[in-house]
């Protein structure tokens, strides 16, 4: 019966090939199984011969049922790479004038930018992935940023697609370094900042991949003012883009002695601190934000200037109330922060010890004694094992 609708799609008649590419559509939004019987009936070329079509309807639902197909599985989406089924989709971005905007969403709504699940590697696998790349790169990354730039209205579905697919194409360096190299990232800086929740989440994230990167798409972001973008985002209140943000400075963080620097001088270290001291901060958010002061601390190690302005950003007191924290991993992370921070000497060291005691987790845990000499320090290690027992206590209880 399949290969019978397949054959319906060559009919010449709009109003057969939209009655067909609608049950190939439904089909493939099945089962596995149902969708490789769809590939195996030749549905792929039968869709692509469709385009270009001059019937709206026609073009929809095709596009959708190759989106359907492309988003199974790996097999089939490099089935569709293969046999040219991307390219309708990205002719329609390309020029979304020409279409309706239903056309537009349904073409911006495909999955083959996606990473399924990923097979064992072999010769062939091996030589499709570079096949994928290469559309990637050099045909899907130019006319999704394209989108990205010249749309204006933001609330539109295809808008929030478009840009999904760029965030999912980002998360590869390479791809995030030719994104970066079209110069859309002032473009998405803003977007980090819009008023809809999905294009602010999707826009924080595709930034903050160029953060996982290397140091120069880290600081092609900072020049493009996404540091200013993390000071709107972290005290947000929606907590999938706090999330996303911390993550992101903790990503700055541990990047160049410069950038880490630069969280203090666009006060965006204050926001993380301020995430860490919530006690009523959702526990991711508040893992990511504790990252980030360890990023901060480890390379304090080297440059203690990095540790003198944490003090002076309270950046103690927020710790103490970080180790309030029931979750494991947090807490975890904090005393290793603390431990780094207090156990070498440094000029501010004093000044964070005082500003332990003088917080009120501080004075129930520490004593009162000067943080000096050799009684000092062991006053100091055995309050540090003290928060290790916790620690203890904490996982067990998890």
């Amino acid at each position: 019966l399949l290969e019978a609708v397949v054959g319906m799609l060559s009919s010449g008649d709009p109003v057969l090939s939209a009655e067909a590419t609608w049950i190939l559509t439904n089909v493939a939004s099945g089962t596995s199984k149902q969708t490789a019987a769809v590939v195996t009936a030749g549905a792929i070329p039968g869709l692509v011969a469709l385009f270009p079509c001059e019937s709206m309807k026609v073009t929809d639902n095709a596009l959708w049922a190759l989106g359907n197909i492309g988003g199974d599985s790996e097999r089939l989406r490099d089935l569709v790479v293969q046999e040219g089924g991307v390219k309708p989709m990205l002719d329609v971005l390309d020029a979304p004038e020409k279409y309706t905007p239903k056309v537009v969403e349904t073409a911006s709504d495909s999955r083959t930018s996606q990473e399924p699940e990923t097979p064992p590697e072999t010769p062939q696998t091996l030589q499709l992935r570079q096949a994928l790349q290469t559309l990637r790169i050099h045909h899907m990354v130019p006319i999704l940023t394209k989108f990205i730039r010249n749309t204006k209205d933001e609330t539109l579905g295809s808008f929030t697609n478009v840009l999904r697919a760029l965030n999912y194409i980002s998360s590869d360096e390479t791809a995030a370094e030719a994104t970066l190299a079209t110069g859309i990232a002032p473009r998405l800086v803003e977007l980090c900042m819009a008023e809809k929740d999905d294009v602010q989440q999707n826009a924080v994230l595709c930034v903050g991949q160029f953060t996982a990167g290397s140091e120069a798409s880290t600081e092609a972001v900072i020049q493009a003012g996404f540091l200013s973008a993390l000071k709107f985002c972290i005290p947000c209140g929606h907590v999938r883009t706090r999330q996303t943000a911390c993550w992101a400075a903790s990503n700055i963080a541990a990047g160049s002695l410069s950038q880490a620097r630069a969280l203090f001088d666009h006060d965006v270290i204050f926001w993380v601190l301020h995430v860490i001291s919530d006690q009523e901060e959702e526990i991711k958010t508040l893992l990511e934000a504790s990252w980030a002061l360890s990023a901060l601390v480890s390379k304090g190690q080297e440059y203690k200037d990095l540790l003198v302005r944490l003090v002076q950003a309270n950046g103690m007191e927020a710790l103490s109330s970080g180790l309030m924290s029931p979750d494991y991993s947090t807490v975890s992370v904090l005393i290793s922060s603390l431990e780094t921070a207090l156990n070498q000497p440094w000029s501010g060291r004093e000044g964070g010890f005082r500003a332990l005691q003088g917080h009120a987790w501080g004075r129930s845990t520490f004593s009162t004694q000067a943080w000096t000499g050799d009684e000092g320090n062991s006053c100091w290690m055995h309050s540090v094992e003290g928060l290790k027992k916790s620690l203890s206590g904490i996982r067990q209880a998890s």
